[in-house]
């Protein structure tokens, strides 16, 4: 019979965006809970163990074979990843969900390396297209009961996790999901991470240059997705569970002595993938690895695990049912 670990006594539900550690409380609560003792689970690699050299090696030598028969062009496979390899060099989008759909290729073939069973990645079209479409949802008349605002198209094909495509599991956000991680678009410039934890009903942001942006801009971009979100889930949610949704998720961008900072030019993206990895596996950032001065590493690492895991190549387009709306 498994020992029952049970909580009486009030205490300040200890900070999630420190670790990925579950909280005996729910919400808000200070009297939940009975939670049975579970074997450890998460930190299942680590993510700066290095670059392999004989698949780094196998890596340029293709690259370098492509370039040979093709002109390197924007657009062209060996392009994408000479530009993934190349310090400061920006990235495009393409990269980046590369890199999550990367983690999601491991956590569908190894649940038990990650912090949780309950978690899902999301692409930089999820937050773009919410972003795009929020005046279109203020704008739009509700019913008498609230409803019948219009969400973007294709919310649904998330909220059940048909999107993204790539290794999609169909589970339903709130029901079979807790925690979502998403890239957010500041300033027309510049990502941050999310980490959207349904049961909390908050939002927690790690930004690469705390200092780039305001409070009142981060503020402002993820505005929609803490309001369009909660209402989202009070429509959809069975039975008394929609009565959790019924004001905005709140936020908070960590300061920048608890997140490792991007100093030089071009390198958020990877500082991107990087915090959600951590954080899903349940480990702190550790700023002596995670830093600019380690950034080439971290990108070759990132490009030959990519190259040598999955078959992206950044050459092939992702196909949304509703990116027309969008575009």
């Amino acid at each position: 019979m498994a020992v029952i670990n049970v909580f009486f006594l009030h205490q300040q539900m200890q900070s999630e965006s420190e670790n990925g550690n579950q909280s005996p409380f729910d919400g808000n609560s200070t009297t939940k809970v009975i939670i049975p003792n579970q074997p450890k689970r998460g930190q299942g690699y680590n993510p700066f163990a290095g670059v392999d050299r004989q698949k780094l090696s196998v890596l340029r030598d293709w690259v370098k074979l492509d370039v040979k028969w093709r002109q390197k062009v924007a657009g062209s496979s060996s392009f994408w990843f000479y530009t993934l390899l190349t310090p400061k060099e920006w990235l495009n989008d393409t990269h980046m969900d590369a890199g999550i759909n990367l983690l999601i290729l491991r956590y569908t073939k190894h649940l038990e390396w990650f912090r949780s069973d309950i978690i899902c990645m999301m692409d930089d079209v999820f937050t773009q297209m919410w972003t795009a479409k929020y005046s279109e949802f203020l704008d739009s008349p509700a019913n008498p009961d609230g409803s019948g605002k219009l969400l973007p198209l294709g919310a649904l094909d998330y909220y059940t996790y048909e999107e993204p495509a790539y290794c999609r599991s169909d589970k339903t956000w709130a029901l079979e999901i807790d925690d979502i991680y998403a890239p957010l678009f500041v300033k027309n410039d510049h990502w941050v991470a999310c980490w959207i934890s349904i049961p909390r009903r908050h939002i927690v942001i790690w930004d690469t240059d705390v200092v780039y942006t305001k409070d009142e801009e981060i503020a402002k971009t993820v505005k929609p997705i803490a309001h369009m979100l909660p209402y989202m889930l009070h429509m959809l949610c069975p039975g008394e569970d929609r009565e959790l949704y019924t004001v905005d998720f709140t936020h908070e961008r960590v300061s920048q002595s608890r997140v490792p900072q991007n100093k030089q030019s071009g390198d958020c993206r990877v500082y991107f993938v990087k915090y959600i990895e951590c954080h899903a596996l349940g480990m702190p950032f550790p700023s002596h690895d995670m830093c600019d001065k380690s950034i080439k590493t971290i990108r070759s690492q990132m490009a030959t695990e990519i190259f040598d895991e999955t078959n992206i190549n950044g050459t092939d387009k992702c196909l949304y049912k509703h990116l027309s709306v969008y575009d």
